[in-house]
This record gives C-alpha cells, structure tokens and sequence, in this order.
C-alpha cells in the first residue's frame, strides 16, 4: 500500500491516465476526492488504481474490453474509472436506478466483459437484482465474467489478489475510447454515447479553465455521476486542474449544506433541483455557505437568479451542453454581468464551435435575431457517434460534420447564446411556435410559484395547446379555477398573450410524475392530469 508514485520530470496530458499520472506525480498528497466517509489522496488514489487494474488484466481484460461501473458517488466510483481506463479498458457507468431488466438491456448494449457494483445503494438490493438479470456469474457464451461486489475498505471481491509487480499504463491515444455513457432515454430507448480520452481531456481543460479552478480548488458535486454532467464532465475538470472533488451519495438539502461547511468547499457543481433545495435550506436553518464562490449554475433565469441572491455565487457561470460534446460547450466568462449571466448560456468554448440553423430548411441563423429559433449545432469536441446505431449517427450529424443537438437556441449580437428548450417539446399554437422553456422561465418568476411545467397537448377540438403543471410554493385556499385565472393575468402583463398557456393543472412537488431516471415527465403529466379533463370535456360535449 501506498508506494511513492513514480517520479517524472514532464508528462504529456492528452489521456484520461495521463492526466491522472500527472496529478498524482504533482501532487500525491493532496486530497483528489473527499466524500461522505473520507478523503483520499492522489497518492492512494493511485495505489488502489494500479493494483485494481492489474486484477483486472489478470482475469484477461485487456484495451478494449468494457467494464461496467454500477455504484454510487464515491471513491470507489472515481477509482473504478481510473482503474479501467489506465489499463486501455472503457468505463461504462450504470444507472444506479436501474431494475434488472435495463441491466440486462444496458449490458447486452455495451458489451460488459465484467461488472464492478456495490451490493447494495439506497436501499437497493444489487446483488438480487443482478442475479434477476443474470449479471452476477460468469457467461462463457457472451465472454462475461461477472460481477465483483465492493463492499469492504479495499478492492472488490475477487479484485483483490496481490500482484507482484508493478503495471504499466497501457498505451492509449486521444482518439481511444475511454467511456461508453447512456443517454438518459426520457423519451426515447436510452443510447450509448461513445467518448475519447481526448475529448474528456481537453474539454474538461477548457471547461475548469472558464471556470477558474485551481489546484485550491473543492469541486462539491451531488448528482449522480453516472448522468453527463459526473462522468463527463465535473471528473474531468478536477482532474485536469488537480482540484479535490468533493461527493456525496445523495442529495439532501440540510446534510448537503452541512457537508459543504464542513470541507469548505468552493466551486458549486448543480442545477436546478438543488439549488432551490439549498436555497429553501439557507432560509430556514442556514448553514456557512461562504466557502463557495464559483461554479457551475442553473439553466433557467429563474433558479439563476436563486444562485446569485440565496446562494451568493456571483461568480459562477452559466451553460449550455450535453453529454455528447463531452460536457459543456457553452459558458459565460468572468466579468459578465448579471443580466448576461441570467439571461443568456455564454459563449462558446475554444473546443467548439457553434451555430443556430433554420428549422424548414437547415441554414445557418445570422446572429442577432431573438424572434427566429433555430436548432443549437456543434462542431469541435463532439462524439464520434452513438455505439453501434447507424440511424441515430445518420439522423444527428449533418453533411458538412455538425453535431445536431435537437435543442432550439439563438446567438446574439455578442454571441452569447439563449437556449428555449427542446426541438421536439415545440409546441405551435395558430401556426405559431412557442418555446415551453421560455414559458417555463416566466412562471416560476411568479412569487407563489415553485415550479412550472410547460408543453404541448392537444385539446378537445384536435389542435395542439399549451399546458402547464404548476408546483405552488405554499398551500393557497384559492381553487385551481381561480389560481389558473390569477396566473394569466399575471402572464399577459409580462409576455405576449399567445405564450399564456390556456390550461393549468396544479401538483404537490410529490405528485410531479418523473421517468426511471427520475426526470420529470411532462408525457406522464399529460396523460394523468391533462388527458383525463380532455376526455371530460369531449363526454360533456357529446
């Protein structure tokens, strides 16, 4: 254990391994991940890493063999990483909400050789549900060889075995594969993102430097890290910048804002959810958040603005970006001023280029033009494609080589750009189009309004209408008749009339109906909440 970190005079950053040979040669004391249990440093990091990767050749795995990584935010998650990727394997992080059939589903996709879990997470019995999906033992007939459960203080069971030399680092290029990640499959059969060691690398260096992390630097970050934003994302800033990341299993509002006091952690790495979540934690029990200073905010203006007058983080920039361009491709820079952080996704990396393209006939938008949506194309650090589906890789890459991002956006005169939400959740009411994201953005302004869900159903009389699902901050006595008329009334004063949505239904926060990945469902919300008050009016009518 522990056994000093090979000396080297320069190394070459241009691979996920070697930009953690350089950290650990760097700086091997240094604390490269805090979580809920303890903190470790480079030095161990690298200890665990080479011994857990010569387990791993000596079941046979070799470059290009996937290894499936099915636990929660941890050390032991960033070592499995490390690990497979140093010895030329492809990480394949899993959702850790997954039932047994999706692991069978998500194994068969990637082609798993092998599988590292946890036994059990949040109450969930991974060693049954891998037994149900016959993922546990070995299957001569696919070349699997199983799961290896981490349960104690070392390595997995089974990866355990003292080997007595040390292992090199295989030989990788930027163009291998390090990572195969799904996409969140919300509304469609999730895909596998295929993701380079270059890519991860050199974005993840664009990205923390927009950021301005630094060696000082404690990345706090409690979202899954299997979602885009973990795995190719805020892992890869820290490691490039040899900043601590700081994780948590899970996300809870008042243990979250005690952790964040406690290691003093100073770049914010959140959306939405948690951002009013520590929010509504600093205005009833507030904790020391003055630590965090910078970092990665929301992508509404609303939960922007909860950043910058609860949280204080001034100096936090705003984004836009998907996990096929390996992060994030867009962000605002250090001096922006608050409209311009609020208001708008900022401007593109220097691994990326971008632009905004007709809808009807696919040309390029001129810049500066709000009332013309176009669809959000990205060129530079982008994905190769999708792991073995020819249609998806057909359907998103135009001609000339742009990645098409199903997002729709605009790019002003400064070329930040203003991000309205999903291509497909475009809704068109007499002939016009009406991006939900934007109506979203002014109703959650509403002072009442904790949420607001904004999309497309189609009524009584065949047309498609704009509805949205609204969370109240606190129990009203009004009626939802009276609130849905409040509301509009409130809405025409600020936006034109046709982005008032003509029907509202009104939810507990627990009532929201989410995915399998716990996104919410604005699908689901039609058809519980909606549908059932269309059907009504069509009976009445008959």
């Amino acid at each position: 254990m522990n056994e000093p970190v090979p000396a080297s005079t320069t190394v070459a950053v241009s691979t996920v391994p070697s930009a953690f040979e350089a950290y650990a040669t760097q700086s091997p004391d240094h604390p490269i991940v805090i979580d809920d249990v303890r903190a470790v440093t480079a030095r161990e990091m690298y200890d665990y890493c080479t011994r857990l990767q010569a387990n791993l050749e000596h079941l046979g795995l070799s470059k290009g063999d996937t290894v499936g990584i099915l636990m929660g935010n941890s050390w032991k998650w960033v070592a499995a990483v490390l690990a497979v990727t140093r010895g030329g394997m492809i990480a394949v992080p899993l959702n850790t909400w997954y039932k047994a059939a999706e692991l069978r589903s998500a194994s068969a996709k990637a082609h798993l050789r092998a599988l590292i879990s946890e036994p059990d997470l949040h109450g969930h019995d991974y060693t049954a549900i891998l037994a149900e999906a016959d993922l546990v033992d070995p299957d001569w007939s696919r070349r699997y060889l199983g799961t290896f459960f981490w349960a104690g203080p070392d390595l997995p069971t089974g990866l355990d075995r003292t080997i007595g030399h040390p292992v090199p680092p295989a030989h990788i290029t930027e163009s291998d594969t390090a990572m195969y990640a799904f996409t969140s499959g919300s509304s469609a059969e999730p895909k596998v993102v295929i993701l380079e060691h270059g890519g991860l690398v050199r974005n993840g260096q664009a990205m923390g430097a927009r950021i301005g992390v630094t060696e000082e630097d404690r990345i706090w970050f409690a979202a899954p890290l299997f979602f885009g934003l973990g795995c190719a994302n805020v892992i890869h800033v820290a490691l490039t910048h040899r900043a601590t990341l700081c994780l948590q299993r899970r996300f809870e509002p008042a243990s979250s804002a005690q952790f964040i006091e406690r290691v003093k952690c100073t770049v914010f790495y959140g959306l939405g959810p948690l951002i009013r979540g520590l929010a509504k934690q600093q205005q009833t029990q507030p904790f020391d958040l003055s630590s965090l200073t910078k970092g990665v905010i929301g992508v509404t203006a609303e939960d922007k603005r909860i950043a910058i007058d609860t949280l204080g983080l001034r100096g936090a920039r705003s984004t836009y970006g998907l996990t096929e361009c390996y992060g994030l491709a867009t962000m605002t820079e250090p001096g922006d001023d608050v409209d311009t952080l609020v208001q708008t996704q900022g401007t593109v990396l220097d691994t990326q280029q971008i632009r905004c393209t007709d809808l009807e006939t696919g040309e390029p938008i001129e810049v500066g033009h709000p009332e013309q949506l176009g669809e959000i194309e990205l060129r530079g650090i982008v994905t190769p494609g999708y792991l073995n589906n020819e249609d998806a890789n057909a359907a998103s890459f135009t001609d000339d080589g742009w990645f098409r991002t199903g997002d729709l956006g605009w790019l002003d005169s400064d070329r930040h750009l203003h991000f309205a939400g999903r291509l497909k959740e475009v809704v068109k009411v007499n002939g016009i189009t009406i991006s939900p994201a934007e109506v979203e953005d002014f109703v959650a302004r509403h002072p009442d309004v904790e949420d607001a869900f904004a999309f497309g159903w189609t009524s009584v009389s065949g047309d498609e209408q704009l509805c949205c699902a609204i969370v109240l901050a606190a129990r009203h006595d009004a009626d939802a008749e009276q609130w849905s008329e409040e509301l509009r009334q409130w809405l025409r004063q600020r936006i034109s009339s046709y982005k008032v949505p003509s029907r509202f239904v009104f939810l507990d926060a627990d009532k929201v109906p989410t995915t399998s990945t716990g996104k919410v469902s604005k699908r689901l919300i039609g058809e519980q909440f909606i549908d059932p008050q269309i059907q009504e009016a069509k009976s009445c009518a008959k």
